[in-house]
Formats: C-alpha cells, structure tokens, sequence
C-alpha cells in the first residue's frame, strides 16, 4: 500500500512539473504510472476550466493519455489535462497475475519475432517503448467515441471513421467532423461487438 500511495504522489508530482513547464519526459511520466495499472483510481481532469472526476481501473498509460476502464467503455484523457490521480480504496485488490495466462502461441512469438510482434500491436508498442494518442487511436477505429472538448460545453460523438496526426474524424448521421486532439478533454470510447 505505501509503494502505491509513493506512486500515486510520484505521479502527482510529474503531473505538477508538467503544468509548471518544468523540462519533465513523457515517458518518465508514463513509467511512473506503471505500478498504478489495474488499480481502481479516481483522475480529476480539468475541462473549461472546471475539474471533473472521472473514476475507473487504471488500464494503461502511454506518452500522453491514461485509459481508464469502468464498465463497458473506457476513458482516455490527454495527460495535459489532469490535475490529479488518487487511488481508490478497494474491498478486494485487482491485480491480476502478470503474463502467466499468455497465450503459448503468443509467448513463442514473441521469443522468436519479437519486432515483427510489437510493432503490430498498439498495446505492446506501449509496453515496450510507450505510444502517443494518435497511434493509440487507430486501433478504435469504428468505435463509437463521446467527446467532452475545452472550447465546447456540448460533448460531441460519432462513430471514428479516420485518424491522422492531428484529428480524430467522427461520423454521426452521414455528417463527418474533425476533433483535434489538443481540444480534447475526456474521450469516452465504446466498441460494440458486431
């Protein structure tokens, strides 16, 4: 409990460094959360100059967004746009045994095409050398994504038909619009199985 509440405060304190414009890296900032996965926290996340919390397990965290996982959808929120994490206080802990269940297909794969692998798969490309937004974002397209942006009391959504370095491109009733990233304060995913 003490090394994830040394966590927590770490992270808290690059989070601070960052809004000051201290000279602090993505990834040192990535790697301090690590310890936080599949941990139950509460982020509060500034949006038009208001904090709102957002609750839900830790699912990742890449070079500037976290996921967080509640229910069926999962919240990405830009690292810019936290002020906070605090842990949640849980009945029962989360963890799950790491990389014992993996698959034996996999696990020869990456033994033996560890590049070929990882390149082809945002999740360990994070692992490994840590992702940005946008890359993250191409493994959701088709999804179906809600948007609370900074420049907008009204949250925009739409199903995301197109990434590209900028902008997610959102499709909702044949209308296509843009949402640049930098405007982005909560984004709330949701994939349906088909």
């Amino acid at each position: 409990m003490e090394e994830l509440e040394a966590c927590i405060e770490e992270a808290n304190e690059l989070l601070l460094a960052i809004a000051l414009g201290d000279d602090v890296t993505d990834r040192a900032l990535q790697l301090s959360l690590r310890p936080l996965r599949e941990e139950r926290v509460s982020v509060t996340a500034c949006c038009h100059e208001n904090n709102n919390k957002v609750n839900g397990i830790l699912r990742d965290a890449g070079l500037d967004f976290i996921i967080l996982e509640e229910k069926e959808s999962l919240s990405i929120i830009p690292m810019e746009r936290i002020v906070s994490i605090e842990k949640e206080e849980c009945e029962q802990p989360l963890h799950e045994p790491k990389l014992l269940t993996i698959d034996p297909c996999l696990r020869r794969e990456l033994t033996f095409h560890f590049s070929e692998v990882v390149s082809r798969s945002p999740y360990l490309l994070n692992i490994f050398i840590g992702i940005s937004l946008p890359l993250l974002m191409e493994s959701f397209v088709c999804c179906y994504a809600y948007v609370q942006k900074e420049n907008s009391a009204l949250e925009v959504y739409g199903r995301i038909v197109e990434v590209n370095d900028r902008s997610i491109i959102l499709e909702e009733f044949g209308e296509k619009f843009a949402v640049d990233f930098d405007e982005i304060c909560i984004l709330n995913i949701v994939c349906t199985k088909n």
